[in-house]
Order: C-alpha cells, then structure tokens, then sequence
C-alpha cells in the first residue's frame, strides 16, 4: 500500500490514507469514452506502472487531463472474472480495478469533449445526453418498461426522505427494476455494522446501491468497497441527482440553459455546490447569495469558478441581494438543513432578507422559481410566489425520477440506448 499525495479537501474519492497504487494510478486518469473498454485500457496501461501520481498528477497517455472528470467517481477491485451480464461493463480477469460508482459530485469539465461523445464522463456533452435520455424516458415511458428487468437496486436511506425516496422507488419500477429499500430500522451503517461491510455484502446481492446520507465520508467508503454502481441522492457536501433534475425543468422551460443566469438565495449547502458545479458546466451564469458565515465551501466555489471559465460562464458569490439583479432562475431552498435542530424561527432574522417573494421576483427580472423541497412557506419562500405562475417547482419534482431513471440506465445498461 501506498500513500496518496495531498489532494483537494473535499476530492469525491480520495481519502485520507492509503491505498493500492494501481488505485491511485486508476482515480488520476480520465475516464474513456466506453465504459466496456476501460477496463482493457486500464490493463494495458497497469503495466507501465506508472509512479507517484497525485490527483492533480500527469494523465495516463491518451486520456486527457485527470482533472477532467469529477462528475464520474468511484473504483473497486474486479471481484468476477468472465462477462457480468446486466452490468456496465464485463469483467476481465487481466484487468484488476473495473469502474463501478457513479454518484454524481464534484463536477468538473473536459475542454476537448468532441472525444467523449459515447461516454459516461459527464463533462458538458455527457451531461447534455443524459438530460436528453431524461426526456426521451419522460415522453415514453413505455420504450423503457424493461431498461432495468431483472436488476435489484438497494436505496439506503440514513436521512427522511419523501421525494428522493418515492421518485427512486417508482422510477426504478416504471423501469422494470426492483428496489429494496433499506433504512436505519435494520441497523445504522458504521454501527450495527461497518459500511465496508455493508457495501461488500448489497454487493453480492444487488446492482447497484443509492445512498442518502449524512456524511460524505459515507459515500466514499461504499464507492471503495462495493462492486455494484453507487448513486449519491443526498450527502452533506451534495446533492446532485437534484441539480440534474434542476436544469432538466430549466432545459424544459427555457431551452438553452447557457443563456441563463441562476440566482440561488439562503444558506450555502449540498444544494449550492452541486447546483454551482453543474451551471459552471454547462455554462450557466450563477450567483449564490448567501449571508455572511453561511456562504458555500470555498474549494467547491473555486473548483466551480474554473469549470465556468473554461465554459463561458460566470460563477459569483455575495451577501447581497441586489447581485442577483437579472437573473432569470430565483432558487431557494430551507434555511435549515436536514438534521440540524435550529428553529426557523431561529433563524428567521438573519435570512428574511433572502426570501423568495414577489416583490424580488420583480425586481430581478426573474421569469422561472424554483425549490427543491420541502418548502417551509412564509419563510424562505411565500406560499404567494410558489403557487403562482413562475413557480416550476412541482415540475422540479417529477423531474427527479426521469433524471434518475437517465442516469441509473447509463450505469446499469447502457446499451439499452445504443
């Protein structure tokens, strides 16, 4: 085993520790267009050994940047050899690490995209697909009934859950698949049992795994150990399967989202930086206007001021609600994130001035509102602007499961759509 070099504080799959160096060697790389053909790619260039790699190191010869993919993460050993029928990929015994974990964070950008047409790194153009499978599984349904027969997918649920559950669960059966959802009545992860060894175990079982958790640490524990796909729907650094549903509705509504400006008020969250990230991809203007001490992570806002620059997009961040003057989105979400105990009314004095209502609709601009739920009305939004015609959000919501849907067929069968 071997040390990895520093690397970013909130990097989606590096860990403080160790691991194998082919491990590292394979997380430094740009992911390759065909998932089926990474792994005899990876093989090949195993035996080069490649030496002292840190996140930010060298590519691998014809891969790219390594910084190129974030959105796309997640390794684990090959623990079948012969084909892997139903999978992503098919198992190689010449290859020792096999991509398995998709859970959509840290988002980053591939300048030469024109080469990654079929892929799964969602860099802009992979983005751009898997929103337009979104829509072809919502316009009809019934090509898709049978994407996922015969899969299983655990949903681990450490946090409530209305739509993320409901829309996973539905949208999994509506596919032909079958979920099993597993919340903490039958034992909280890391307690009754190490995540390791929950991971190593749904793995002998299941497809794939969805995981809305608390800790970001979580995720990256079951993306190490487990060799089935693994989604993030909701972690304390992101919540991406909702910022895919976002611009999926601002696609519907508005066409080109690259002529867009995004204004999200309130606390800086999981939905800021996921919502940052993928605006910056897919060059969308964005200013997230927090109040002060409550701003999104700095890394996450730098990492997302790089990808907008390289897709012609501006990423802003302020305590002032004039900055989103001109904003054509008005976003909001709950003051207080799930699981933290402060009162609203707590809180109220210092983020009434970031509420959504009609008064700052007007002066913005702002034609589209949207919230990603639960809403607590009166508070960060008025119940006045989330029913009336701007609001988007119950269209927001349908949007989750067609989203979903998009991106667990990429993973589970991507030849589906071929």
């Amino acid at each position: 085993m071997s040390n990895l070099n520093p690397a970013p504080k909130h990097h989606p799959l590096i860990e403080s520790g160790s691991m194998s160096s082919l491990y590292k060697e394979v997380i430094t790389c740009k992911i390759c267009p065909r998932l089926v053909d990474f792994r005899t790619k990876i093989a090949n260039e195993k035996r080069k050994q490649f030496k002292d790699w840190s996140y930010w190191g060298k590519p691998i010869p014809g891969y790219g940047d390594p910084k190129a993919s974030l959105l796309l993460v997640g390794l684990a050993p090959a623990a079948h050899g012969g084909n892997r029928t139903g999978r992503v990929f098919t198992g190689d015994k010449s290859a020792d690490f096999l991509i398995k974990c998709l859970y959509l964070e840290g988002l980053s950008n591939q300048p030469n995209s024109d080469s990654l047409d079929d892929g799964l790194e969602l860099n802009k153009t992979a983005i751009l697909k898997l929103l337009d499978l979104a829509k072809a599984l919502k316009g009809n349904p019934q090509d898709f009934n049978q994407a996922l027969a015969g899969l299983s997918i655990v949903t681990l649920f450490e946090k409530p859950s209305l739509r993320t559950r409901l829309s996973f669960d539905i949208g999994i059966n509506k596919l032909g698949g079958h979920a099993v959802y597993l919340d903490q009545q039958n034992g909280a992860m890391g307690s009754r049992e190490s995540v390791k060894d929950f991971a190593l175990n749904i793995s002998t079982w299941a497809d794939g795994i969805v995981a809305r958790v608390n800790r970001h640490s979580t995720l990256t524990t079951l993306a190490k150990h487990a060799t089935v796909p693994v989604v993030n729907s909701l972690c304390d650094l992101y919540h991406p399967c909702q910022a895919l549903a976002d611009f999926l509705t601002l696609q519907e509504v508005h066409g080109d989202v690259s002529e867009l400006k995004l204004a999200y008020l309130g606390e800086g969250n999981n939905v800021t930086h996921s919502l940052m990230l993928l605006a910056a991809t897919l060059g969308t203007d964005f200013v997230a206007v927090c109040p002060k001490g409550s701003s999104p992570d700095a890394q996450i806002v730098k990492q997302a001021e790089q990808i907008a620059a390289i897709n012609g997009a501006h990423v802003q961040v302020s305590d002032r609600v004039e900055a989103a003057a001109g904003a054509d989105v008005l976003y909001a979400d709950t003051w207080v994130s799930m699981g933290d105990t402060t009162p609203l009314e707590q809180v109220k004095q210092k983020y009434m001035p970031y509420q959504l209502n009609q008064e700052l609709l007007e002066k913005t601009g702002a034609s589209t509102v949207l919230h990603c739920q639960p809403a607590h009305r009166e508070f960060e939004i008025t119940s006045e602007l989330m029913d009336g015609p701007a609001a988007k959000i119950i269209q927001q919501a349908e949007n989750r499961m067609h989203a979903q849907n998009a991106l667990l067929i990429t993973l589970l069968n991507p030849n589906f759509v071929k």
